[in-house]
């Protein structure tokens, strides 16, 4: 079991990417720099630099990158003569692997589309998003078992999807559910990929052959291997990835290993509490919603509205969580995030009624205006003008909205601009979380989000003074600085000093290796603030009203993000842990299982951990922050599999999740995994029939 690690110095310097890419726009810099580094550090240091940097590879082959590439490899030569032969001949080598794979994607992709189907390049924009939008509504229908019928889908659609599984363990709404999802995750890719190629966007009232959108569909498929090749590289970039041959007298394979498992189950772990975190918000605020029969419910008009305003309420509570906001008055653009969140929420219902609309009829032929939402700029701002947004307000929005190459997804920009029209995929927008599509727009446009964390301040403070703990903000202003304590407080004469950092969850590796390197700079904040508090410990004692005589045992430094992490982190003396573990042991929860069927909510928590019984002291939070339970708890369902990668005679061992406990769907009572057993004590008899949701919180 993995347990807290301090994180080394050159693990940071290979995060710091954002660095060495604003120095690679200037190839002069770049050189110059690498030069530098000759002269100080190590030929690993500076290997992983060129790779973090994006120049260890060049999988978009461009020539100056190349020619880059190759003098500073002879610089390396020069300077460390014999010593750099396997170095870099590994570095040369791993680069043509990673080169010659991407490479063969694409021919492959260009074979298939140019030679065998023979698409239409004109249209082949248009052509795609429709499969797309079929693809998405056929998953989510099926995923959450709206219907079992194949006569209704084939009446409702021209052809139906066939998604196939090599995992046979796997149900099939979930296995419709994760189709859907990278369906998803892959949009933004393949825009950007057809906008790369200069591919044009037109033909928005072009009616498309069925099979042709059918066969269009592939786009995903090759978008999902290009995902797990980019992923593997990220993890080489940032890491470390073990690439070794395997030759026989079939075939000869590649076989990758990431080697920093630390690493990779901190990303996993990561993202699996995220989405058990937002499942677990979603099943207390709807579960009034969840019956048997979800059909009929939603069919009743009182029903429905209800719905619609919960959900609009759990948007501004995960908006209040993501941007640390109490009321939700801050301005991005001269608009405040409450009409933000409403801007967006309008387009969710929209996407919902146009679904019921065309539900109701078969889609007999498919182009974009009967598929999607086609409206022009000035239809769009008509649109908003109607919900009290005024015209200024409406272009900032649609602008906002409208994908780039720049954007993540169809989540964070539901717009594509095709001919003169605004086109919006409906069974994108209609299954959108408001909140975090608005946090990764915002996030990915580097706009100044400087007034988050107040109200993540206040709350964490709120919660602490709730539990009987005097929770205070220390403040000094001195001739040359400020110093700010977020939350200080004592226990058993321990003094707890918190800052409070509000972060977008990521989901990428390199998303996550970027917040591990911003970690290191708020724990470099910590370290300044806390050594001035030290020293001045008379400020501490009259803001907590403490005896004069005050001395702690100890001084405890926390960073406390918004963000789930993965593994419990050591930061240069700094404990690093997420809102939800802190708040959940000042609270006195311990981990649960939570399960709903019809109107009632089962919750199973554990008694293994002995933190979270009697009074709060100071020995059992040092406990939480060395490995909070929900983290160890976690990684007992982490393990290697490998996955074989089809076309490219590619084997990927890697860490996978490896139970279904805890996805939607899955009876409790049906648990028998022995990690779960450990922790927690789940009764045989426990709501075997009905619906029902299952997630770890």
């Amino acid at each position: 079991m993995d347990g807290l690690k301090e994180i080394k110095k050159t693990q940071f310097e290979q995060w710091d990417f954002y660095k060495y890419e604003n120095l690679l726009k200037s190839q002069k810099k770049f050189k110059s720099f690498i030069k530098e580094m000759i002269e100080t550090e190590d030929i690993y240091t500076i290997i992983n630099v060129i790779k973090s940097a994006g120049l260890g590879t060049n999988i978009f082959q461009n020539s100056k990158f190349t020619k880059l590439f190759d003098e500073i490899i002879l610089e390396i030569e020069k300077k460390f003569s014999n010593q750099a032969d396997s170095v870099l001949s590994n570095l040369i080598s791993d680069k043509q692997v990673f080169e010659s794979l991407f490479s063969n994607l694409e021919e492959l992709k260009r074979h298939f589309f140019d030679d065998i189907i023979q698409m239409n390049p004109d249209y082949e924009v248009a052509t795609y998003i429709v499969a797309l939008e079929i693809f998405l509504s056929q998953c989510f229908d099926k995923g959450k078992e709206l219907h079992n019928s194949k006569d209704l889908i084939t009446k409702r659609y021209p052809y139906e999807l066939n998604i196939r599984s090599n995992d046979p363990s796997l149900p099939k709404h979930v296995l419709y559910e994760m189709a859907y999802d990278n369906a998803l995750e892959s949009s933004g890719m393949i825009l950007k990929y057809f906008i790369f190629k200069k591919k044009p966007f037109k033909g928005a009232k072009r009616n498309v052959p069925p099979l042709k959108a059918k066969a269009t569909t592939s786009h995903l498929e090759f978008s999902h291997i290009w995902t797990i090749l980019n992923n593997m590289l990220e993890l080489w970039k940032y890491s470390n990835v073990s690439i070794d041959y395997l030759s026989s007298n079939e075939e000869d394979k590649i076989m990758m290993k990431p080697l920093d498992r630390w690493l990779e189950m901190n990303n996993l772990i990561s993202n699996e509490r995220f989405i058990n975190l937002r499942n677990g918000w979603m099943i207390d605020t709807m579960s009034s919603f969840f019956t048997k029969n979800t059909k009929d419910s939603l069919s009743d008009y009182l029903e429905s509205k209800k719905l619609t305003y919960e959900r609009e309420k759990l948007s501004e509570s995960f908006a209040k969580l993501y941007f640390g906001s109490m009321d939700l008055s801050e301005e991005i653009y001269k608009i405040t995030l409450k009409k933000w969140i409403k801007a967006y929420n309008l387009l969710i219902h929209e996407a919902n009624y146009f679904l019921q609309r065309r539900n109701k009829k078969k889609l007999n032929n498919l182009n974009l205006d009967k598929t999607c939402i086609c409206r022009t700029e000035n239809e769009w701002i008509r649109f908003f003008n109607r919900h009290d947004f005024n015209k200024a307000e409406a272009k900032v929005i649609i602008e906002t909205f409208t994908f780039n190459k720049k954007s993540e997804d169809l989540v964070d920009c539901p717009f594509i601009k095709v001919d003169n029209f605004l086109v919006m995929l409906p069974s994108v927008t209609a299954h959108s979380d408001t909140a975090r599509a608005l946090a990764s727009n915002f996030l990915n446009r580097n706009v100044n989000l400087s007034f988050k964390g107040k109200g993540f301040e206040d709350r964490v403070k709120v919660g602490l003074q709730l539990a009987g703990i005097n929770a205070q903000t220390l403040y000094r202003k001195t001739e040359d600085t400020e110093y700010e304590c977020d939350i200080a407080f004592v226990l058993d004469d321990e003094l707890f000093l918190v800052e409070c950092k509000s972060h977008v969850q990521p989901y990428t590796t390199r998303q996550h290796c970027h917040l591990l390197n911003k970690f290191k700079d708020n724990a470099n904040q910590l370290n300044r603030i806390a050594s001035f508090f030290s020293n001045n410990m008379n400020i501490v004692i009259e803001k907590l009203e403490l005896q004069e005589s005050f001395v702690p045992n100890k001084i405890n430094k926390v960073v406390l993000t918004s963000s789930m992490i993965g593994q419990p982190l050591f930061i240069n003396e700094c404990h690093v842990i997420d809102e939800s573990s802190f708040t959940m042991f000042i609270d006195r929860n311990p981990p649960s299982v939570k399960q709903l069927e019809k109107e009632k909510t089962s919750i199973i928590y554990s008694t293994k951990f002995d933190i979270y019984k009697g009074a709060i002291t100071a020995s059992k939070l040092r406990s939480l922050l060395e490995m909070p339970p929900q983290i160890e708890i976690m990684q007992m369902h982490f393990g290697e599999r490998t996955l074989t990668v089809p076309f490219l005679n590619l084997e990927i061992t890697n860490l996978q999740l490896t139970t279904h406990a805890f996805q939607i769907g899955k009876h409790l009572g049906e648990l028998k995994e022995p990690p779960l057993n450990e922790h927690f004590n789940i009764p045989k008899d426990l709501l075997l029939n009905g619906l029902n949701l299952s997630e770890l919180l």
